[in-house]
């Protein structure tokens, strides 16, 4: 399935984000963002692939 993040804070070596429509803080692991690391900024939306409850994929916005 297919929600929608905001990006919070980066924690160690996990990133947090906000699930947009069910307000719930998600951890993304820096093996998911690989080098997506350097568009991420503080309150930028993404998309994340779920399988089940564990995040497999994530998708910047087009325009940054």
């Amino acid at each position: 399935s297919e929600r929608r993040l905001e990006y919070l804070y980066l924690e160690g070596k996990n990133y947090r984000f906000l699930d947009v429509d069910q307000l719930e803080e998600v951890i993304v692991a820096t093996d998911v963002v690989q080098d997506k690391v350097n568009y991420l900024k503080e309150g930028i939306q993404i998309k994340a692939m779920f399988y089940g409850e564990t995040i497999f994929s994530i998708e910047l916005p087009q325009f940054l």
